[in-house]
């Protein structure tokens, strides 16, 4: 088990476990959730991505990511288009304050680096 320092609404950290990068954001509505650190559709370091209510925003082309471990891209309209499963960690949460537990990492295991930028089967890249 790691642990994770405190956590604050819309904010997001980058984490290492067990030799695989993931990035750790808390929603405005105190859920907390994760994904891989580089975004499946261009390699964006999501680690500057910006949360916006409890989804984590990639500064890239705007995919999304839930706290439910799902991505998804925003047509023009804003409806949005799911993209599939992504690779996340199970965490403990000990309160906004007190700090974060990585338990351990879900979800398909990553592909080779480049190859399929972490989407798993059954997901798309574009």
């Amino acid at each position: 088990m790691t642990a994770l320092g405190p956590v604050a609404r819309g904010s997001c950290v980058a984490i290492t476990v067990d030799g695989e990068e993931f990035v750790v954001w808390r929603g405005a509505g105190g859920a907390l959730g994760s994904a891989p650190r580089w975004c499946p559709h261009l390699d964006w370091d999501l680690a500057e991505a910006r949360v916006v209510g409890d989804e984590l925003v990639c500064p890239g082309h705007g995919w999304s990511f839930t706290v439910a471990g799902r991505a998804c891209k925003r047509n023009e309209r804003g409806r949005p288009d799911d993209k599939g499963a992504i690779r996340t960690l199970v965490l403990g949460d000990a309160g906004e304050a007190a700090g974060v537990r990585v338990c351990g990492v879900a979800g398909a295991a990553p592909g080779p680096q480049g190859a399929d930028h972490g989407v798993p089967p059954g997901g798309t890249a574009g």
